[in-house]
């Protein structure tokens, strides 16, 4: 096949990874619109609210420093208490710093309901989703393409060993 002069000419094997690289991009976006639209609507529905421990966080070592280490971040659990937006006091057990005494001050998330929950996720968390998705996606295609080859292969081995058994 003879090719016109001036036409660009695309080699059959980069075909499959330019498949593979826009699938990609298009579910990764649209995974990433969909997570920023819902970190949008918590953003809204959520606010930090400052709260006090009512008793002493635990302390926890960092791992291989035996019993003498410094704090771990993640922290530990205690009742705390906070006041809501609608001015009613609330008292729970939640997740706080480690090593706190009581009657420290810390900052908890809440709904709009006054109900504790999570910070809001933000880029990182969109962005994490989809890479992830994207790339999922494009490996259950390369996967299923591997498959049909595969198959197509198999195939074609039997034909070949029957026309020589009917031979």
């Amino acid at each position: 096949m003879r090719v016109p002069v001036g036409a660009v000419a695309i080699p059959a094997w980069t075909t499959l990874p330019m498949v593979l690289v826009l699938l990609m991009l298009l579910t990764g976006s649209q995974v990433y619109s969909v997570q920023m639209d819902e970190a949008h609507r918590q953003a809204a529905h959520r606010h930090r609210a400052e709260a006090v421990l009512l008793e002493a966080s635990g302390f926890r070592a960092a791992p291989g420093k035996g019993g003498g280490g410094a704090a771990v971040a993640k922290g530990s659990r205690a009742k705390i208490m906070w006041t809501g937006q609608d001015g009613v006091r609330h008292i729970e057990e939640a997740a706080v710093p480690s090593n706190r005494s009581a009657s420290t001050h810390t900052t908890v998330w809440v709904d709009s309901s006054g109900a504790l929950t999570g910070p809001p996720s933000g880029r990182g968390e969109a962005l994490l989703a989809a890479a992830v998705t994207g790339g999922a996606c494009a490996l259950a295609m390369l996967l299923g393409l591997c498959g049909v080859r595969a198959a197509r292969r198999v195939r074609s081995r039997h034909r070949a060993a029957s026309d020589i058994a009917g031979e």
